[in-house]
Order: C-alpha cells, then structure tokens, then sequence
C-alpha cells in the first residue's frame, strides 16, 4: 500500500513548474494639448503554471496601474486546470476562450466579454476571462469543441472618470438577466490547404440593451452562427469569417420592449509578404442589418412605444469595431530590421461609410531580447461616429517593457 501512494507522491513531487511575466511602464501624451492621459494599463503580468502526469495547471495574473491616480488594482486574469488524455483535451475555471481565423478581430468569437479599456489591443489582450468547461477531441480529420459557460459577464466599459470615452461610461441602473448560462459548439477540419472553422453560440448579449418599465435593461437572448476560413496561395494568406445573429428580447415586462433581429457581421482579410520580408495586411470588417421587427422603447424620461428599426437597435454582441460603423477597412504594414532589433509598422483604419480615419505608427526597438522599448503614435480624424468621439484621443505613447 506504501509503494502504491509513493509513486502518485513522486509524480506530483517531481511535475514541472513554468513561469513567464513582465513589467511594464506605459505613457499616453495628449497630442493637442500634451497632457498626460488618464489611462490604464497593465503595469504586470505574471504567469505560473505546473504540470504532472497529463494534468496542467495554469495561472495568469496582472496589475492595472493609472498614472494619474496612482492606483494599482490586482486580478486573477486565468486559473484553470487542463486534462489531456488520449481523446482530447478539457480545461476548467476560469479562462479565455477563443473562436475564429482572422487576426484581431473575430465576429464569430463570442465566448468572453470585451474590455473597452483595451479595445486597440489585439487577441486575447482585450477580453475578460469567465468560469467555463472547455471540451475538444479529434474525430478522424475534424477537430470538436464544446464549450459550457455557467454565468453570463457584460463587457466592461471604460472606467468612470477616465480620459478614454466612447459614449456613456456607466452601466445602466437595473438588468434583470445577468447571470444566465451559455454555450457553445465548435467543428474544424482542413480542406486541401484550407482551414475551415464552424461555430454555434449559444447565449446573451455582452452590452445592455432598453427594456421598457422606464429604467429597465436587459441583456438580449442571441443565437451567432459563424463560419471562418484560412486559405494560402504562395506568398498570400486569404481569411474569412461571416458570422449570422438572431437576437430577440428576453424579458417580459409590464411595459416591453418586444422585439427580433437579424444581422450580420464580416471579416476579409488578404496578407502579403513582400521580398524584403515586409508584411501587408488589409482587413475589411463590416456588419449589415437584415430583418428587425415589432415593438421597442426609447429611453426618454417618460418612455414610449416605438417601432423597432435600426435607428434604435444596438448590436450586443460581436467585435466591436463592426459594430462602430458598417464599413471599416484597416490598412497595415510592418518590416524588422537587424536581426529583429527594430520593428516599424504603419496602421491604418479608415471608415467607408462616414468620414473618419486613424493613422498609426509604431517603432519598437530591442536592444537585449528581454527588454522592448516603443514610442508609438495615433491620430484619429473625422466627423462621424466614433472617430468624432475619439478625436481628442489622439496620442503619442512612449513604453518600456521587461520580460522574464
């Protein structure tokens, strides 16, 4: 008996521990006024994992810091445990999960809420993590996922008092169906030299919505159907994503909004490396209404009943540049030099629909492999919709980061 818990005790004993992080100093100077903006970041990162036997044990934590107030805020941003046996691979606790094939940004990945705070950051960097059971096995060529999410979580929006705005900051004073389930079913397969990704969500939406019973909001009950590809032809990558969402209202109230829609939101992108090893990239992202009907609220002192239309509808859900204007094509470029010692990239986001663009640029240098420091700059232009709201947003930012 001694010899049988001896071997588990070693096995344990003996798992191998990882760890990785880094610290961070960011400045964000207004370029009108050349203030120093009100911002937050994460000023640390560290990640520690353990693993023994087919057991994985993973966690990630940061330090969001403000220049301005001094503060400094703790969060456990990962902690879960991942099982590999033979026929897959399932995760547990709290994690980021992610669907889709473009880069950055994904209508057809709907499984963690947003942080606005961090919406120009890429991947997984502007999501909010969320207790989940996570499920993945290999039938034959195709890969299945199943994803379980327990309690529903909003985006977050950017913090009260900030100097980063994109309409009302505050959440609104009642929702009703916040902690509701949600799931999700995945199926992948290659095709030739194509990748191709479909995806069922099944859940709520991540930003309220106007209920009725005067300050009543709700988080709609929404269907998303996604399809994404991932195709190559010599020194060019093709990705796609198309995803459909069906919305309705979830409440019943005394005095309801009742309403349903159908929409859609798309990505398609082209990259291209060039012989002196620069890479372009252009991605047009985009969102259509196809159908709404039946009754909605507005949200005046005293509301009254209005025909739903898109005038007054929001789309909850999806990524949240599509929702910012139908048409937005995003231009980049990007070219190491010395062995990856300095990084240039130029950036681009224009909106065909209304008038408005941001320039980028950003020049990153290394000079051991640990330490990056970037001096970046982005200026937004334009009269219409978000590009009007984030004009006085225009900034330089200088960064020092250390990596361990």
């Amino acid at each position: 008996m001694k010899k049988i818990l001896f071997l588990p005790l070693l096995t344990i004993l003996f798992g191998q521990i990882q760890y990785s992080g880094y610290i961070n100093t960011e400045t964000k100077i207004r370029n009108n006024t050349h203030e120093i903006l009100d911002l937050p970041y994460r000023i640390s990162q560290f990640n520690l994992s353990y693993t023994f036997a087919m057991i994985d044990i993973i966690s990630k934590g940061n330090i969001e810091f403000r220049n301005e107030t001094k503060k400094a805020s703790f969060s456990l941003r990962e902690l879960y445990i991942g099982f590999y046996p033979a026929f897959g691979e399932i995760r547990f606790g709290k994690q980021i999960n992610s669907w889709g094939l473009a880069d950055g940004n994904n209508p057809t990945d709907n499984l963690n809420p947003y942080d606005l705070n961090y919406m120009f950051l890429t991947g997984t960097d502007r999501k909010i993590p969320s207790l989940s059971i996570t499920f993945e096995t290999y039938v034959d060529d195709y890969k299945l996922g199943l994803i379980l999410i327990p309690n529903h979580e909003p985006n977050r929006l950017p913090i009260e008092g900030t100097d980063f705005r994109i309409g009302d900051n505050d959440l609104p004073p009642s929702i009703e169906n916040e902690d509701e389930s949600q799931w999700g079913l995945s199926l992948q397969r290659m095709i030739g030299d194509s990748d191709m990704m479909f995806t069922y969500f099944n859940g709520y939406d991540f930003s309220p919505s106007y209920a009725g019973n005067y300050s009543q909001f709700e988080y709609r009950k929404t269907h998303v159907y996604g399809v994404s590809t991932v195709s190559f032809w010599k020194d060019l990558t093709f990705r796609s994503e198309v995803a459909y969402f069906d919305t309705k209202t979830a409440l019943k109230l005394l005095e309801s909004a009742n309403y349903r829609a159908e929409y859609l939101q798309y990505v398609f992108q082209l990259e291209y490396t060039g012989s002196s090893n620069i890479t372009f990239t252009s991605q047009m992202l985009g969102n259509k209404m196809i159908l709404i009907n039946g009754d909605n609220f507005d949200d005046k002192e005293i509301p009254s009943v209005v025909t739903a239309s898109s005038e007054n509808f929001n789309m909850g859900l999806g990524t949240p540049f599509a929702v910012f204007s139908e048409n937005v094509l995003f231009l980049s470029s990007q070219k190491s030099y010395m062995d990856d010692t300095f990084d240039i990239s130029l950036s681009g986001m224009i909106d065909l629909t209304q008038s408005g663009f941001m320039l980028g640029t950003n020049i990153e240098y290394s000079p051991f492999d640990n330490l990056k420091m970037t001096i970046g700059s982005s200026k937004f232009m334009g009269k219409g919709n978000i590009f009007k709201l984030l004009k006085e947003f225009s900034n330089t930012s200088i960064a020092v980061k250390y990596s361990f």
